[in-house]
């Protein structure tokens, strides 16, 4: 099993899941993406979970063509949770608004609108789950058109393919991808072509995990080992050299 072949794989799976991504919404021509939005008759709430605020529009204020719900939570729960980190860090003082102009206020005139959180079924609740969103049985149908053959992992709780050179596991129930590991071995030269082919395929289908990948392999070379966190992922590394030969383990978790 070639790396270049296991990168690439890997990349597929980051294609078909991704961060956690949720709502869209445009206002006075900006763009929000990854919020959560609920629609009143009378209003659009949006959370902005980075900032840990709602803004309260009318919806003269909103390009209505650009609204984007997206209801699953399994996208939905991990945005929802970092808008409560964030609320109370803003409440601290900890955070500062990103784009002033946009700062929730009464909506509407007279009476001010109600904040999202008194919103029945503002994002997140009960019955979300931790993963990308995607049950993992269709990434191993997917996988198929690789040539991967998989077996259920340890415990029944992951599926893995492998070979002589290196394995791919998916991780996490039938119903749900939580994560993905790949394993190689081989000439020093080798195992790192196919690591740097896995950082070129990040940059064209994610640029920010393509950053986080980057840093996150270069500190690996120098330490051994590397972990790296972004919203809706977290990447850690492992190589080991011996001799001409070496070998890495990458591990991509949903959630960051």
């Amino acid at each position: 099993m070639r790396l270049v072949r296991l990168c690439a794989a890997a990349c597929a799976v980051i294609v078909l899941t991704g961060p956690a991504r949720a709502d869209e919404i445009t206002v006075n021509g900006h763009a929000y993406k990854d919020v959560l939005i609920t629609k009143t008759e009378s209003f659009y709430y949006v959370q902005l979970p980075e900032e840990g605020r709602t803004l309260s529009l009318r919806p003269d204020q909103v390009d209505v063509s650009s609204v984007k719900i997206n209801d699953d939570p399994y996208y939905r729960t991990p945005l929802r949770d970092t808008y409560t980190a964030n609320k109370a860090r803003r409440a601290a003082g900890e955070i500062k608004d990103v784009d002033p102009a946009f700062r929730a206020g009464p909506a509407g005139g007279g009476a001010g609108a109600l904040s999202l959180d008194d919103v029945r079924g503002a994002g997140g609740g009960a019955g979300g789950g931790a993963g990308f969103g995607i049950a993992r049985t269709a990434v191993e149908q997917t996988l198929a058109g690789f040539g991967f053959q998989f077996q259920p992992g340890p415990g029944n709780t992951s599926a893995i393919a492998k070979d002589a050179d290196g394995s791919l596991e998916l991780l996490g129930p039938p119903e749900s991808l939580t994560g993905l590991v790949v394993k190689a071995a081989g000439p020093v030269q080798a195992v790192d072509a196919g690591a740097q082919q896995l950082q070129m395929l990040l940059m064209q289908l994610k640029p920010d995990a393509a950053s986080a990948y980057a840093g996150a392999l270069t500190e690996a070379k120098q330490k051994g080992s590397a972990s790296v966190s972004m919203p809706g992922l977290g990447i850690n590394i492992s190589r080991k050299v011996d001799g001409a030969n070496a070998s890495i383990e990458v591990r991509l978790s949903a959630g960051g």
